[in-house]
């Protein structure tokens, strides 16, 4: 999110500085398509990101361990809630049978 924060500012920054000589050599309509073309250019990106991005975060260092950790505790989360089940199936059986007594 930072670097597209920064590159936003980037373009926003700079653009304005050619966009007179663009506009001037380009004549309106080209010159007008132009950020048209480079937004048509970025489609690909997010589709990509979203088809292969579990495997590239994998293969990063940091977000693989922070992967590994969010697995742990998905399973110990995972693990008390078979845990819990197990207990209220045991106490349901325990008040069935006072309950017969």
């Amino acid at each position: 999110m930072a670097a597209n924060a920064i590159l936003r500012s980037t373009f926003g920054a700079v653009f304005p500085l050619f966009t007179v000589q663009m506009y001037d050599a380009l004549g309106t309509r080209w010159a007008s398509s132009v950020p048209c073309f480079i937004a048509l250019a970025c489609v690909p990106f997010p589709i990509f990101f979203y088809k292969y991005g579990p495997v590239i975060r994998r293969k990063c260092k940091y977000s693989a361990q922070a992967a590994r950790y969010l697995d742990s505790l998905k399973s110990d989360l995972e693990r008390q809630r078979s845990r819990a089940e197990t207990q209220d199936v045991e106490a349901v059986a325990t008040n069935e049978a006072d309950t017969r007594a």
